[in-house]
């Protein structure tokens, strides 16, 4: 029986992905242990991880939003718990279906829905702002250790089968 990593209690998102990213290129196995043990905290945890990966890779997720960062104010909160707002209230909250084509359409305007949207950065600890933006663009290139490859290996069932591009 392998020992555990992560230590117990709460763990933010960008926490964990921040756990990834200090691993050495060859410790998959141990980020593949990772995130079951963070899947392994409780529903919340795998909910909000599940929701990142599912609006992050899957092919039907495509953001109503402008690609990069918009001008926002970066929280200067010095940790996760007086952020005011986390990853686990954007996903419980169900922010995506304001900013995800096919469902915007709550938010008709494009305007208040950037606005909406730079709002939820500025709430947010400033590695959960920057997750949020690579996950809008779809881009893990700055998440070290972390990228598809990788979710669809601990979690096979999360997504839907990769599409061969046609000849």
């Amino acid at each position: 029986m392998s020992t555990k990593i992560l230590s117990g209690g709460r763990m933010w998102l960008g926490e964990l992905i921040t756990k990834i990213g200090q691993t050495k290129p060859l410790e998959k196995a141990i980020r593949i242990q990772m995130l079951h043990e963070y899947v392994a905290k409780g529903k919340d945890h795998e909910n909000v991880l599940k929701s990142y990966v599912e609006c992050m890779y899957h092919p039907h997720v495509v953001f109503d939003l402008p690609e990069g960062a918009p001008p926002y104010k970066q929280n200067k909160v010095p940790d996760y718990d007086q952020a005011g707002f986390s990853l686990f209230n954007f996903f419980h909250q169900r922010y995506p279906l304001y900013f995800v084509k096919g469902t915007s359409a709550y938010i008709q305007n494009n305007i208040k829905r950037e606005q909406l949207f730079v709002r939820s950065l500025e709430g947010l600890f400033p590695v959960e702002a920057d997750l949020l933006i690579a996950m809008k663009d779809k881009s893990d290139k700055k998440l070290k250790n972390f990228n598809e490859e990788l979710i669809r290996e601990a979690f096979p069932n999360w997504l839907p089968p990769k599409q061969t591009p046609a000849v």
